[in-house]
C-alpha cells in the first residue's frame, strides 16, 4: 500500500485522500462487497490522520461507496448515483439557469427513454395509467397537479426499467411542485401561445402508447412537453 502516500498538491488533502482510495479501488479491481483495510491501516498507508481520513471515507458512505458492516468493518458498497444531487437539489434555492436545466434533463430522459416505455409496456402496465389519469383533473390552462404529473410520469420511467432513471424521479417531483406553484408566473404565457388543439395531455399520450408505435410516442411526448420546450428555448 506504499502507493497511497500523498504528495503536496494544490487540493485540500481530504480531497487528495479521496483520489488515492479511488484510485486503490480500482488498482485492486475491488468490486462491491470486498472487504477495506481499517481505518488505522489505512491511515498509515496515506499519510494522514485518522480525522482526514474518516471525513474522506464519511463522503464516500453518503454516496454508498463504502459500508460498513457487523464483523467485517468496511467493505466497498454499489453507490447510489444520484445521492448527492437528490440532498442537494431544492428548486426555490436554484438559478432560474439550473431550473431550465433540470427540466431540458427530464425532456431529454423522457423522450429518450420513449423506445424502452413502448417496448416493455404490457396490458396491465396500460390498465395502471388509464386509472392515473382518470383521477387527474386538469387545470384551466391545462396544467396538471404535481402530484398527477408525478404519478403517470413515474409509472412510465418504471415500465422503461432503469433504475437510475426512476429514482431521478425525486428530483424531478421537486421540479413538478415549482412549476405548479409558479404556472402563472413562469410558464402561463407559454401555454398561451398555443392553440388549444395542439396541447398533449396525459390521456392522448395514452392512447397513442396503445398503439405501441415508438416513432409516434416519442413524437407525442415531445408535444406533451412542448410548453417546457418553449421555456427554455425562449429563455
Amino acid at each position: 500500500m506504499d502507493s497511497l502516500k500523498i504528495e503536496n498538491q494544490s487540493l485540500t488533502l481530504v480531497d487528495l485522500v479521496e483520489q488515492k482510495l479511488l484510485s486503490y479501488f480500482k488498482k485492486n479491481q475491488l468490486k462491491p462487497g470486498d472487504g477495506l483495510p481499517g481505518e488505522i491501516e489505512l491511515a498509515k498507508a496515506l499519510g494522514v490522520g485518522r480525522s482526514v481520513l474518516r471525513e474522506a471515507l464519511s463522503r464516500f458512505k453518503m454516496l454508498g461507496l463504502v459500508e460498513t458492516r457487523t464483523r467485517r468493518g468496511m467493505i466497498l458498497g454499489s453507490p447510489n448515483m444520484i445521492a448527492g444531487i437528490s440532498k442537494v437539489v431544492e428548486p426555490t434555492l436554484l438559478s432560474m439557469d439550473h431550473i431550465k436545466e433540470i427540466l431540458g434533463f427530464r425532456i431529454a430522459l423522457e423522450i429518450g427513454n420513449s423506445y424502452a416505455i413502448v417496448k416493455n409496456c404490457t396490458q396491465k402496465d396500460l390498465e395502471e395509467l388509464q386509472m392515473i389519469v382518470s383521477k387527474t383533473n386538469v387545470g384551466q390552462f391545462n396544467q396538471f397537479s404535481a402530484m398527477a404529473d408525478y404519478e403517470f410520469h413515474a409509472k412510465l420511467y418504471a415500465i422503461g426499467g432503469n433504475n437510475v432513471i426512476c429514482n431521478y424521479q425525486e428530483i424531478f417531483y421537486r421540479v413538478f411542485v415549482f412549476i405548479d406553484e409558479n404556472f402563472q408566473q413562469y410558464f402561463r404565457q407559454y401555454n398561451d401561445k398555443k392553440k388549444k388543439d395542439t396541447f398533449v395531455n396525459h390521456q392522448q399520450l395514452l392512447d397513442v402508447l396503445k398503439t405501441k408505435d415508438i416513432p409516434a410516442f416519442e413524437i407525442t411526448m415531445r408535444k406533451h412537453l412542448q410548453l417546457y420546450i418553449d421555456f427554455i428555448d425562449e429563455n
